[in-house]
């Protein structure tokens, strides 16, 4: 059977369960938050470092394109040193 008498004791878990229930709510609303503002922090920071990766990727592109030209031109002068391309007159 259902005891339907209403007790001090029934009266504070009801006011307990609301307390902390409504507590919990309100830490999961700040939490969430915070949670946001850190997403958003996140991608401004890969925004950044997705830059810099393409900015080093660019260095290193430029970099193989100097050593080719430079890899050429010591062929030049190794085929100089061997008197190949002289111009005579």
């Amino acid at each position: 059977m259902i005891d339907w008498t209403i007790s001090l004791g029934n009266i504070g878990t009801v006011v307990a369960i609301i307390f902390f229930g409504s507590g919990f709510y309100w830490r999961s609303l700040s939490d969430s938050k915070i949670f946001k503002e850190d997403i958003v922090e996140i991608k401004t920071d890969l925004k950044i470092l997705n830059k810099i990766v393409t900015d080093i990727a660019l260095q290193n592109q430029r970099l193989d394109s100097q050593g080719e030209r430079l890899n050429r031109l010591d062929n030049r002068l190794d085929e100089l040193s061997h008197g190949k391309g002289f111009i005579q007159g």
